[in-house]
């Protein structure tokens, strides 16, 4: 119940027109018309959710900073969150398991704490999604404030 995009190498142009090359950037501002009862997921925060009718929203995500094309990621399916106390991290997976990701929701922050004081560079993302997709066509892909993985 989860689809997710799949750019690398240059699968952005087969989506939309684009320069799809590594060295070229571009801001993204995204929208994405789902089911009511499903999340919607991308590079920034949620910008609003908005009704169309009773069983489909509009959900428009925060511009993205300039990135390559093959960066950005939707993801869309019918999935839970566990979010870190901090609330800049959420960890998503399919209703009812959650809790196989609660390890990694309180790791996770102490990690990126550790690497930002150890190279004195604040983690440069208002947040972090995690996203685990089954049958992803790819082990893991970090893109710019959502990962995916299967």
């Amino acid at each position: 119940n989860t689809v997710a995009t799949y750019f690398e190498p240059r699968g952005a142009r087969t989506v939309f027109p684009c320069w799809d090359e590594p060295g070229l950037k571009a801001e993204f501002s995204i929208g994405v018309r789902h089911k009511a009862n499903y999340k919607a997921i991308s590079n920034m925060p949620i910008k609003e959710e908005v009704p169309i009718d009773d069983e489909e929203v509009l959900t428009t995500f925060k511009k993205t900073p300039p990135m390559a094309t093959y960066q950005l990621t939707i993801v869309v399916g019918l999935l839970e969150g566990l979010t870190n106390e901090y609330k800049n991290m959420t960890y998503w997976i399919q209703p009812g398991q959650t809790e196989q990701l609660r390890f990694n929701a309180e790791l996770s922050p102490l990690i990126v704490s550790a690497l930002a004081n150890y190279t004195g560079t604040p983690f440069p993302l208002p947040k972090l999604d995690t996203v685990y997709v089954y049958d992803f066509p790819a082990e893991a892909i970090e893109h710019w404030g959502a990962i995916t993985f299967s």
